[in-house]
């Protein structure tokens, strides 16, 4: 490995600790999440539940997150931005993984996203590809 690479990879590992410790659950996207077990160690639980992108615009937010809540209230994960992005994360890039990600993508068409261009439109075509 490439110093820089070690370096990055402690600095990650140092988070992940810190956030256990604290008693944080630390989910990595697409494979799992890494919980506290007992009072100093860690196990890491794979991803059980489907995943499923949910393509939106803004303007249906308030429909798109109880539609969220009903995937998961039987058994899925799902994933959309406001739920699973972090400030200054880098958004497109981001989403692009998560689709590649997940094992179903719904795409949630409506008044508002029929009038929409750019990101719905880009989000369904990548999804399609």
């Amino acid at each position: 490995m490439v110093n820089g690479c070690v370096s990055s990879a402690r600095q990650v590992a140092s988070i992940v600790r810190e956030c256990l410790g604290e008693g944080k659950t630390v989910v990595i996207d697409g494979l799992g999440s890494f919980r506290l077990q007992g009072k100093r160690g860690y196990r890491f639980v794979e991803r059980a539940a489907p995943s499923v992108f949910v393509v939106y615009v803004q303007e249906d937010t308030c429909t798109v997150e109880r539609l969220c809540d009903a995937l998961e209230a039987h058994g899925l994960d799902p994933w959309i931005d406001r739920r699973k992005l972090l400030p200054g994360q880098n958004w497109p890039r981001s989403i692009e993984d998560a689709i590649e990600a997940t094992d179903f993508v719904v795409a949630c068409f409506s008044q508002h996203s029929a009038t929409k261009k750019g990101g719905f439109q880009a989000e369904i075509r990548y999804a399609l590809d």
